[in-house]
């Protein structure tokens, strides 16, 4: 799959700190497509473009770190193409920033929910 570059299309990595959020908000985010990789640093980077309801950013990357990515593919499975429309709450909590080790904000996946399938008769 050909890694999207979102700096070329201005699409926001949808970060705590960038949202201005504080420790124990919450926030939902709609998958609107497979997950996308990228190289930082020798390391791959997973995350998934979302739909968002806030006015600033109606869409994003939201970035997944190993716990999301392994909830991810927990309650939705390994292909990441059938995550489509699925729901994501998140909750910040306090984290530390891998490289640096300096106190951070992070999501934290609460909820996934899926979208079912409308059978037509």
């Amino acid at each position: 799959m050909p890694v999207i570059d979102t700096k070329e299309l201005g699409t926001p990595i949808l970060k705590p700190t960038k949202l201005n959020a504080t420790a124990g908000d919450k926030y939902t985010f709609t998958i609107t497509g497979p997950h996308q990789t990228r190289e930082v640093d020798g390391r791959l980077i997973y995350s998934v473009p979302v739909r968002t309801s806030l006015p600033t950013y109606p869409e994003g990357i939201f970035p997944l770190n190993k716990t999301s990515l392994r909830t991810l593919v927990q309650q939705l499975g390994d292909n990441s193409d059938e995550w489509l429309n699925a729901q994501i709450e998140a909750l910040v909590v306090p984290s530390r920033n891998p490289r640096t080790n300096e106190p951070t904000l992070s999501f934290s996946i609460v909820k996934v929910t899926r979208q079912t399938k409308i059978s037509k008769k």
